[in-house]
């Protein structure tokens, strides 16, 4: 399912529902409230599960290649006064790179003042805004970036935070270790690699690249949590007159059940 399809999915049911003036809703509005909804569920989720689904993950970095070429077929005549033809038929394919990757600028300190003290070659890179899934109690890893590795994705970078980087003797086991950091939405490595992997939970999928007519990242218990949402702080329902809502759309809560279905059989 993408985002534009899960987006008039959503009017459809909110028009149909008789409980909302047609002339308060908006494409726009709604979009953007997909993206909101969809983060405060996972986080949501999060806290209840203690897991992270696998639909949730995007990786950042060159997205899959859609191509379409138009070539021509000859149809054979089906009666004796008819001469064969040929038709123009559209081939479309879509070619995923075999490595995605992003690429890290090299700094040092005379490039960053929030790394004076190091003289230590890093990389940087401004990554989009994640959806904060704290880890353990004393742990540095939010899970909202979920993993860091070199670009060939066997060797990872470690959570970590500047200070303690800075605490790492010199020499010792710990200091040659691969880490991470992040400071507002700069990610830091060390040691520097000027290729990386990174996978993340978006705040909101399209930072990644994507469009809104590829598949969105999102389960069908988030699409059903969007839509009390959207019904009962957006459009001020009663939650039961909203739960009902969504059970006499049954057909098109099915319909978007069946398009999510089909995606994840597909990643």
């Amino acid at each position: 399912m993408t985002h534009r399809e899960l987006k008039f999915d959503i009017l459809r049911l909110l028009q149909n529902s008789k409980l909302v003036d047609d002339s308060r809703l908006s494409q726009r509005h709604i979009g953007a409230k997909i993206h909101q909804y969809r983060a405060d569920g996972i986080q949501k989720r999060y806290e209840l599960k203690g897991e992270i689904e696998p639909i949730w993950l995007q990786n950042l970095g060159t997205p899959a290649v859609k191509t379409r070429t138009t070539t021509t077929s000859t149809v054979a005549a089906t009666t004796s006064s008819e001469t064969a033809r040929k038709i123009p038929i559209t081939i479309e394919t879509i070619t995923t790179p075999a490595k995605s990757y992003v690429e890290f600028t090299k700094i040092n300190s005379a490039d960053d003042p929030l790394v004076q003290g190091c003289d230590c070659i890093l990389g940087k890179l401004r990554i989009p805004e994640i959806v904060s899934l704290p880890g353990s109690k004393g742990s540095t890893h939010d899970k909202g970036i979920y993993r860091v590795s070199m670009a060939s994705r066997q060797i990872p970078y470690h959570p970590t935070t500047i200070n303690r980087f800075y605490g790492f003797v010199h020499g010792s086991h710990r200091s040659m270790q691969n880490y991470y950091w992040k400071i507002g939405n700069d990610l830091y490595i060390h040691p520097y690699k000027k290729k990386g992997n990174i996978i993340l939970i978006l705040d909101n999928p399209l930072d990644a690249g994507i469009t809104q007519d590829d598949p969105y990242p999102i389960s069908y218990t988030l699409v059903e949590f969007i839509i009390m949402k959207l019904l009962t702080q957006d459009f001020n329902i009663e939650a039961k007159m909203a739960a009902d809502a969504k059970n006499d759309a049954a057909d098109t809560m099915i319909a978007m059940q069946q398009k999510l279905r089909s995606y994840n059989e597909d990643r």
